[in-house]
């Protein structure tokens, strides 16, 4: 990520601060999440800050660790879909790590632009442009977060109606 990601989704900071691109030391260090720091063994926040820890920064095939500095600790925020499987919700915490500098083969994927309603189709316009010419291979594949996580959100939501529903039969039945 970069410096902005954080603002961006608005994910609370606890301890610490967030990247900054004029500090070459933000090159290798990390921002963790709560849960994160608790599995390694840091209930609070403010003392994971200046810590350092190992971090690999090879491919899962090929390790290769590096020690990191902690820079900052974000709250703890929703990967994953509501409801499937209550224990997948129980993941490890988040890692941040400034662009790839720390880890070179963890390059950038998705792009995030925060645009104005009233000036969204020229942005995503321009957008497309600069994309097209950035990586002219490439289809451009622009969404809205929330068309996104909408999508995410429908196979929970039919799932609760069907669950609402035949719970409401079963107490019928159960009445009659």
């Amino acid at each position: 990520v970069d410096e902005n990601f954080i603002p961006l989704f608005q994910i609370k900071l606890l301890a610490g601060r967030n990247f900054h691109p004029n500090l070459s030391s933000d090159y290798t260090s990390i921002i963790l999440s709560r849960k994160a720091i608790e599995r390694i063994g840091i209930p609070n926040p403010s003392d994971a800050i200046g810590m350092k820890v190992l971090v690999n920064t090879g491919t899962f095939s090929q390790e290769n660790y590096e020690y990191s500095e902690i820079v900052g600790v974000i709250e703890d925020f929703k990967r994953k879909a509501l409801i499937i499987d209550p224990s997948m919700d129980e993941h490890g915490g988040v890692i941040l790590n400034y662009k790839e500098n720390l880890i070179p083969y963890n390059k950038p994927q998705k792009v995030a632009i925060k645009i104005q309603l009233d000036t969204y189709q020229k942005t995503l316009k321009e957008t497309e442009r600069v994309f097209k010419e950035v990586f002219p291979q490439e289809p451009f594949k622009g969404y809205f977060l929330d068309d996104q996580i909408g999508r995410l959100y429908a196979n929970e939501k039919t799932a609760r109606n069907q669950i609402t529903l035949f719970t409401l039969i079963a107490i019928g039945i159960a009445r009659t």
